[in-house]
């Protein structure tokens, strides 16, 4: 009962004689201040939201930036793969090419060989008859 007792002495009193008479003026400035409270809060969530999103950003960037970093590194150990790659099957070709040219040079020593006993028994004929049936088995051996 005491707030109801209140409010009759405030009403027969009157705004007027409980806050003077510019209580309008107090009425405004505190509901200008209360609309400038809000106007801060209000900018306050803005610019947290606007923290979040740049926050966002850079890791979306960083992120871009580490899978850009990962593709060139593949990119790299791919082409270091080939270059290896690359460089065996030189080798492997340089081998065959000595392998070649060694059997070349074996076959064409054993032909110089076989002039050498081809003329050597020109000029010698009667040891290439006795041993006509050696050179013969000496031939199939080679």
């Amino acid at each position: 009962m005491p707030t109801v007792q209140y409010l009759e002495m405030v009403h027969k009193l009157g705004l007027d004689s409980l806050l003077g008479k510019d209580w309008d003026l107090y009425l405004m400035a505190f509901v200008a201040g209360l609309l400038g409270l809000l106007v801060l809060i209000y900018r306050a969530r803005q610019q947290q939201e606007l923290e979040r999103s740049q926050r966002r950003q850079r890791q979306q960037e960083l992120e871009l930036q580490r899978q850009r970093e990962e593709q060139q590194q593949a990119e790299e150990q791919q082409a270091e793969e080939q270059r290896a790659e690359e460089q065996a099957q030189q080798q492997e070709l340089e081998l065959q090419r000595q392998r070649e040219e060694q059997q070349q040079a074996e076959e064409q020593q054993a032909e110089e060989q076989r002039a050498e006993e081809q003329a050597q028994q020109q000029q010698f004929p009667e040891t290439s008859n006795q041993t006509g049936e050696e050179a013969e088995l000496q031939d199939q051996q080679q």
